[in-house]
């Protein structure tokens, strides 16, 4: 009976990891799961640990509180219980950590998401990740053509959330008031404090111009519930509502366009042929050090335009994050062909990220190996 543990710390991840482990128990129902993330893990695992998700901050500093507590929590099941291989999940910025404590203990690992090396053209810190991993699944061609230099074990599937969206068919009429506009702030707590205010004012502009519209905001879990509440009551009187994460795909089959933070979920929206801007920053001094010291000046942060390795939706990044221009570029994309443009600029994205097989069973399939 194998015995497999699997660590992920962002909601998409344990959302991906939830489906690994279905695939898993397809193919070998015998198998054995220990899991730290989140819900969706915790419904599927044999033995669920510790819920690790929304306690990954940007930046220069997390809490090393629950850092400690984490690698504490796995060393010491480690100590105790043996495994025939380890699954990371997308856990940036503890994803070394957590890799040093399994290899203490001589268990294979299985790297499934990448941090964001692949971005930087990060060589030194790409390598680290393929000295300790023994296979590497990557989510984007780039990706998986970056880490190719370093290891032999490397595979490209194609985009999970190619498993859950129905791509959408856009038709080509224009989009006519009401619109309907979904706002995602983000899945992380710190995403609220950096540009809450932004999305805020940049609402209230939009409103200023077009009054006949409606604003969502998308609650990513529960855990965001007094943010998302908090957002909403400085809306002040403008006409928002609050939809749960689980109700988002038939949000987005009507949606007229969107402000997203960075993230996969503009991934989802490139999907959805949703019209779409996007919005990031990071916290003061983490920005001037990437900046200064470690040279990072990357033309794009969002995911549709690093893949396409051009600018296929708008993005405003750190200071140039201006409600004016935001709300400006919205009402483009509702009321003239912009949002066409942008649209058939989609579709060679999304067939890159598409893959005739399941995505979940190829990764089950290099996990079993060995």
């Amino acid at each position: 009976m194998k015995q497999i543990l699997i660590v992920s710390g962002e909601l998409s991840a344990d959302r991906y990891g939830a489906q690994i482990v279905k695939a898993l128990k397809s193919v070998s129902p015998n198998i054995k799961i220990t899991a730290l993330g989140g819900p969706q893990l915790q419904s599927v695992a044999d033995h669920f640990l510790m819920n690790t998700v929304g306690n990954n901050i940007v930046g220069i500093q997390w809490g090393r509180a629950f850092r400690s507590k984490l690698l504490k929590t796995i060393d010491k099941l480690l100590a105790i219980q043996s495994f025939d291989k380890a699954i990371i999940i997308d856990y940036p910025h503890l994803n070394f950590d957590i890799a040093h404590t399994i290899k203490r203990h001589n268990i294979p690992i299985v790297t499934y998401i990448t941090p964001n090396f692949w971005m930087w053209k990060d060589q030194k810190k790409a390598r680290k990740i393929a000295n300790y991993s023994d296979d590497i699944i990557t989510i984007f061609r780039p990706e998986y053509e970056f880490y190719q230099q370093f290891k032999d074990r490397v595979h490209y599937f194609g985009h999970p959330l190619t498993e859950f969206v129905q791509t959408k068919n856009e038709s080509e009429k224009m989009s006519k008031p009401p619109y309907q506009i979904a706002i995602f702030p983000g899945s992380r707590r710190q995403e609220f404090a950096l540009y809450g205010h932004v999305l805020v004012e940049s609402m209230k502009q939009f409103y200023s111009k077009v009054p006949e519209v409606e604003f969502v905001l998308v609650q990513a879990d529960d855990m965001f519930y007094e943010y998302i509440n908090d957002l909403k009551k400085q809306c002040g009187n403008l006409p928002v509502k609050i939809v749960l994460n689980d109700q988002k795909d038939q949000l987005l089959s009507r949606c007229d366009a969107a402000i997203c933070a960075s993230g996969s979920t503009t991934l989802e929206l490139v999907l959805h042929r949703i019209p779409l801007i996007i919005v990031a920053a990071l916290p003061f001094w983490t920005y001037w050090v990437a900046r200064l010291i470690l040279r990072l000046d990357l033309p794009f942060v969002g995911l549709p335009n690093v893949i396409a390795g051009h600018e296929v939706v708008p993005e405003y990044v750190q200071y140039n994050m201006n409600p004016n221009h935001i709300s400006s570029k919205l009402l483009e994309l509702c009321t003239t062909d912009q949002r066409f443009k942008m649209i058939s600029r989609y579709d060679t994205l999304i067939n890159d990220l598409e893959n005739n097989n399941s995505v979940f069973s190829e990764v089950a399939n290099v996990i079993l190996k060995g």
